[in-house]
């Protein structure tokens, strides 16, 4: 069974060969919210003022903290450049932390672009992924159909309208996206693109002979995040044909080619392993990251499976979190996790299966379709 599936935008390298390839993963089928935090940005009072509400992260490596940019940010609100840069940076920090709060500063950062019909092109990119992450991907697909109209031949519009369709269900679509990436002058890319919509059509071999065959010929070439995506796809695929050790393997190499692995590329790592059943191995692969839904509900299905001494503080947390209405404000966002939890640690099958028709209307990858099999057996 694959838990989990990560969503990947990515700006490769551009005729011109700029340099510093912007590489964006979220958990976009799986909740990264924690239980303090609220996933929209929304005004939240501390009980005391004592409370610690957010350790801001350190220098990102980009030239700026998180914190200075904030400060340029409320000095020059209506600045696209600005906005962008401050965006990009909580995302990516999103995209390895799974708090929450880094959506609702990035959505913050857009806010005045929100309407607007055609906001510059990083900003509108920028809008796309947060639509995509928020499981919106009918309208994050359109919303960078309408970029390409303008920029028909802009890689990373291509393979988020690409990854947004695939999730929505228009494989057609999505096929098509890729194609014009390969017209576009990115056959490698059209190819990686080409391996995410045959696994969510239910080939993963075909999908692991793409990816295969897309790293030996290009791999030399590609930029070390786009190397990275190119290895999950490829790890992806292997879990889902039954090649665990092969699967793991390719984690290990879509870990080590980026200096950000991601908490997506941590935890698909860790489904491999569960797909396995080796729940220690699991227990161990996820003591280090971050209490996010994905992290606490894997140690909770683990923990079930060896009846693990703290799987009662483990469940009682899920349901904590399940409960608490910032999580619940948006009930598009949580489907699979909650159906994960009633089918692998409460087993409750019906519970689970209305969870997982409820994730089918919103989100339609090939975990998704599996998820509701396992959940209708």
């Amino acid at each position: 069974m694959i838990y989990c599936k990560a969503t990947r935008a990515a700006v490769p390298k551009t005729p011109a060969m700029i340099a510093g390839v912007f590489f964006f993963m979220t958990l976009a089928g799986c909740s990264e919210q924690t239980s303090s935090g609220v996933a929209d940005g929304s005004r939240w009072q501390p009980a005391s003022d004592d409370t610690i509400v957010y350790a801001l992260p350190g220098d990102t490596g980009e030239g700026a903290s998180l914190y200075e940019l904030r400060r340029e940010l409320s000095r020059n609100s209506a600045d696209p450049a600005i906005a962008a840069r401050y965006a990009t940076v909580a995302l990516k920090n999103y995209a390895q932390s799974g708090d929450p709060r880094l959506l609702g500063y990035a959505r913050g950062a857009l806010q005045r672009w929100q309407a607007v019909a055609a906001p510059p092109p990083a900003i509108w990119l920028l809008r796309g992924r947060l639509t995509q992450t928020e499981h919106r991907f009918e309208a994050a697909g359109m919303d960078m159909d309408r970029l390409l109209a303008t920029h028909p031949d802009n890689p990373e519009a291509l393979l988020l309208a690409a990854d947004a369709w695939r999730r929505a269900g228009n494989l057609s679509a999505a096929r098509g996206r890729c194609l014009t990436l390969s017209l576009a002058g990115f056959p490698e890319l059209a190819r990686l693109c080409a391996a995410d919509v045959q696994l969510s059509s239910g080939q993963p071999q075909l999908a692991l002979n793409t990816a295969a065959a897309t790293i030996e010929n290009y791999g030399a070439e590609l930029d070390d995040e786009i190397l990275s995506w190119a290895h999950a796809i490829h790890a992806e695929a292997a879990t889902a044909s039954g090649a665990v050790e092969s699967a793991l393997d390719s984690w290990d190499l879509a870990l080590t080619a980026t200096s950000q692995p991601t908490l997506a590329l941590q935890i698909g790592r860790v489904d491999t392993l569960l797909e396995a059943q080796r729940y220690e191995a699991v227990l161990q692969a996820l003591e280090p990251l971050p209490a996010a839904d994905a992290v606490v509900l894997r140690r909770a299905i683990a923990g079930n499976a060896l009846q693990h001494a703290d799987l009662d503080a483990w469940r009682d947390e899920l349901l904590v979190r399940f409960d608490d209405p910032a999580y619940t404000a948006d009930d598009s966002l949580h489907w699979r996790e909650r159906a994960l939890f009633e089918l692998d640690v409460m087993q409750q099958p019906q519970a689970a299966l209305r969870a997982a028709q409820r994730n089918w209307a919103i989100q339609k990858g090939f975990e998704d379709a599996e998820l509701l099999l396992r959940a209708a057996a």
